[in-house]
């Protein structure tokens, strides 16, 4: 999928129905306001050709292996919002909208399933919790980035009394992605700054351990053929 069409969750929303539960809204974006542009690990900013952009959550945000740096890991843990992926919470597709400079996106998913509790609740594959962190990743085939505000990416309480209904806007500036926080917010991919541009840029993945050993195997298989 290209980062038009992965770029699943928007930092800009409206709630799509106040009369009931499972009305909320999740919206991202990276454009102007000290918005990081996404790049590659060498500075090439991201396009719908070289990237993608996902929005989710995990059952279990404190778990290590979100640190682990190895994307196929972390994806089979990621539940993203308004995929065709399984579960889908959200309206499928939804208005995804590119931004005209390289780097930046943004884009809106309406209808999510929520919990219109006066609480938090437990974090469930079926319903976005209130109060459940959510992340953004952000990959191509060898590089990603996985990171979130930990004070404010969280979701809302599906409240029918809310005006206008319960949204949240995942905006990707240094207020939310600040460097002095990047301990407890970026688990993967680097945080720049150039004049007055700042940017995120992907990280390498590390490879599993088992293809690790193949390549170990081979390589060594490959030395003592060339011995004989």
């Amino acid at each position: 999928m290209k980062l038009r069409n992965a770029l699943l969750v928007a930092f800009s929303g409206v709630l799509l129905s106040s009369s009931a539960d499972a009305a909320i809204t999740i919206s991202t974006n990276n454009l102007g306001g000290g918005g990081r542009q996404y790049t590659t690990s060498t500075g090439t900013l991201l396009t719908t050709a070289n990237g993608n952009l996902r929005v989710g959550y995990f059952l279990d945000s404190s778990s290590s292996a979100l640190r682990s740096g190895d994307l196929a890991l972390i994806q089979s843990l990621f539940i993203p919002l308004g995929t065709n992926a399984s579960p889908n919470l959200g309206a499928s597709g939804g208005a995804i909208t590119v931004g005209a400079t390289a780097g930046r996106a943004t884009g809106t998913i309406p209808g999510i399933a929520g919990t219109n509790t006066a609480v938090d609740g437990p974090v469930s594959s079926t319903t976005l919790v209130q109060g459940t962190r959510l992340f953004l990743l952000v990959y191509n085939a060898s590089e990603f980035a996985l990171f979130s505000d930990l004070a404010l990416w969280k979701a809302p309480k599906d409240d029918p009394a809310i005006p206008g209904g319960a949204s949240l806007t995942l905006a990707a500036n240094l207020i939310n992605l600040d460097v002095a926080s990047s301990g407890l917010e970026l688990f993967q991919g680097t945080y720049s700054t150039v004049g007055t541009a700042n940017f995120l840029a992907l990280a390498p993945i590390v490879p599993e351990p088992s293809t690790s050993l193949m390549a170990l195997i081979a390589g060594m298989g490959l030395i003592a053929r060339r011995r004989r």
